[in-house]
């Protein structure tokens, strides 16, 4: 079995042990399964989150394909409507 050692907050601390404590019944080993059970938790979490932002990129792929300007002409562009909008409303 691996070791880490981790660093918390005081506080982060004791209500950890103590969630542990109370979900494990006060058994020995009881704030490492815990702590086995939060790291799964987190990874497995982390790895869906990370999967999400991919598939969202992968949705939008190719979306602007038919635009025939650079990204700089198109910012141009914008910050061009910005400006007269902005000279306008004075």
């Amino acid at each position: 079995m691996g070791q880490m050692k981790i660093v918390l907050p005081d506080d982060v601390e004791r209500m950890f042990r103590k969630a542990a404590m109370e979900k494990f019944m006060y058994q020995k080993g009881a704030v490492s399964k815990a702590a086995g059970e939060a790291v799964k938790n987190w990874t497995r979490e982390s790895s869906k989150q990370e999967e999400n932002k991919k598939s969202n990129l992968d949705r939008f792929e190719g979306i602007l394909k038919h635009v025939k300007k650079t990204s700089v002409e198109l910012q141009h562009e914008a910050w061009d409507d910005i400006v007269k909008k902005h000279v306008h409303r004075r």
